[in-house]
């Protein structure tokens, strides 16, 4: 395959970003599914948005902060009606 461990392992880590071709060579290497290897790319990409939403809150004032999440609670249960 012609990627060295280390590499791999960075990848695998997440603190790598293996290219498309990269990313071929591995799945058909493994004899897997791209499928079977993004399965849970969703659930760390959501994960992420909510760490930086924190990040963002954590950084308005006390005001700004209760604004904002009154308007989001507000928009959430808008929402909710339209289920």
């Amino acid at each position: 395959m012609e990627l060295s461990t280390t590499h791999i392992g960075n990848i695998e880590r997440g603190k790598k970003m293996p290219t498309l071709k990269t990313f071929i060579k591995i799945i058909n290497t493994l004899n897997v599914s791209s499928d079977t290897i993004l399965m849970n790319s969703l659930e760390l990409k959501d994960e992420l948005k909510v760490k930086e939403i924190i990040k963002e809150l954590e950084e308005l004032s006390e005001v700004e902060r209760k604004r904002t999440l009154d308007l989001f609670y507000y928009i959430l249960e808008s929402a909710k009606k339209f289920n």
